[in-house]
């Protein structure tokens, strides 16, 4: 019944501006991604760890773990060009492991709790797919030709029918590698593949402190800048 993990560090974050990826960023000389994975560690129930890196950040990912003596953390896999190419990288590295659930988790969330870690593994023992989530509590408007000068705002759907979707994602892994071999397409995350591939999703309420890093803002505020 093991548990296995996937971080997904490939991207470059190019919203986030910045001379290194993001995920390599510092706060209080610590590492985003270093973060991330010891939040993965912290829970007993993870029997493993892959993280997924552009094949460029390998001094970078080096210098992420030094301070990390974990036998579960097992060699890096690198990514593909998309989020998909390199999620499947991590789960052909587990196949002939063959554990029984998955989490996929972004490297850019790293204050990621043990609780929700532990919550969506706890679901999988009944459900195939588990998705943490938050209702959206602004309101929404769509933004029609952007380019345009002044662009025309219509409000948006109905907010009550919105959530906003989080890692970890938490699979069987079986399911979840069987949806990416038949998946020939790019999705934003992995509960879309699953989606697509019929499995049932179970929702459970996420973190409001799971927040992504990903606009220069969200830099500033991990890095504790203040402006």
């Amino acid at each position: 019944m093991e548990t296995v993990a996937i971080i997904v560090a490939a991207g470059q974050g190019n919203r986030a501006g910045g001379v290194i990826p993001k995920q390599y960023v510092k706060s209080k000389n610590t590492r985003m991604l270093t973060l991330t994975i010891k939040a993965f560690l912290k829970s007993d129930q993870i029997g493993a760890i892959i993280v997924v890196i552009n094949r460029l950040d390998e001094l970078f990912y080096s210098k992420s773990i030094e301070a990390i003596n974990d036998s579960r953390l097992l060699k890096p896999c690198f990514g593909g060009a998309e989020r998909s190419d390199s999620v499947k990288n991590g789960l052909d590295m587990f196949e002939a492991r063959a554990p029984k659930n998955v989490l996929i988790h972004d490297a850019a969330r790293p204050f990621v709790s043990e609780g929700l870690i532990n919550k969506i593994i706890k679901e999988l023992k009944t459900h195939k797919a588990v998705l943490p989530v938050l209702s959206i509590v602004d309101a929404i408007w769509e933004i029609r030709d952007k380019k345009a000068t002044f662009p025309q705002l219509t409000p948006g759907p109905d907010r009550t029918n919105l959530l906003l979707a989080q890692t970890p994602q938490g699979f069987d892994f079986k399911t979840i590698l069987s949806a990416y071999n038949n998946f020939n397409s790019s999705a934003f995350d992995d509960i879309t593949v699953a989606y697509k591939a019929g499995v049932k999703i179970k929702t459970i309420i996420g973190d409001n402190r799971n927040k992504k890093v990903t606009s220069v803002e969200d830099l500033n505020d991990f890095k504790g800048i203040k402006k």
